[in-house]
């Protein structure tokens, strides 16, 4: 589950802006939802997938600001798992 570390998913930020839902989104995009819900949940490993990256950039996302975006979330999650990790071992 995501840790709110103050940056958001930009898979999630881009769903809200344009008012949809995963499921919508998916529909949307043409992929999966749960290559949409795995984004968002940054269950993905450390890159979006490949099918929601090039639907993005069809729709006129910036794939390496997306991917960069995406990266910063990652280590944010990562980074916010390791403390809280580090606060329940004391």
């Amino acid at each position: 589950m995501p840790v709110d570390t103050g940056i958001e998913n930009p898979i999630r930020a881009l769903r809200k802006r344009l008012g949809l839902s995963q499921g919508q989104l998916a529909v949307t995009l043409g992929v999966p939802f749960e290559a949409i819900q795995r984004s968002e949940g940054g269950n993905g490993g450390d890159h979006l997938p490949r099918r929601v990256v090039e639907a993005l950039v069809a729709a006129g996302a910036d794939a390496e600001e997306l991917q960069q975006q995406y990266s910063t979330w990652r280590a944010a999650q990562r980074q916010a798992g390791r403390q809280a990790l580090q606060v329940a071992l004391r």
